[in-house]
């Protein structure tokens, strides 16, 4: 799940396709952009979160993310919705990619 959220992204565009998410080439272009600076941006966080609470926190933290996140691509068929899910999946990402 750590780097997936990135290198998955081929995997996850083509089962949300599959699956009747009709999005426009601006909208799947704006959701991988999302994600991936969400995913870089979310480093001060996540090791402030290491640093104040340690790794069982971080990793909690991460799990609830992505656990938030994969409901939210389960459930959402539209952009926005599939935006915020997918950046929460890859900030769940990288928190426990540091926590490990």
């Amino acid at each position: 799940v750590n780097g997936g959220a990135i290198f998955g992204w081929p995997g996850l565009r083509g089962l949300l396709e599959s699956r009747g998410v009709a999005l426009s080439a601006g909208e799947w272009a704006r959701m991988y952009t999302v994600g991936t600076v969400a995913f870089s941006g979310s480093a001060p966080i996540a090791g402030n979160v290491l640093d104040r609470f340690g790794p069982r926190a971080a990793s909690a933290l991460a799990g609830a993310l992505c656990a938030l996140a994969f409901v939210g691509l389960a459930l959402c068929t539209r952009a926005r919705g599939l935006t915020l899910a997918y950046a929460a999946l890859s900030v769940g990402g990288f928190c426990g990619y540091l926590a490990s």
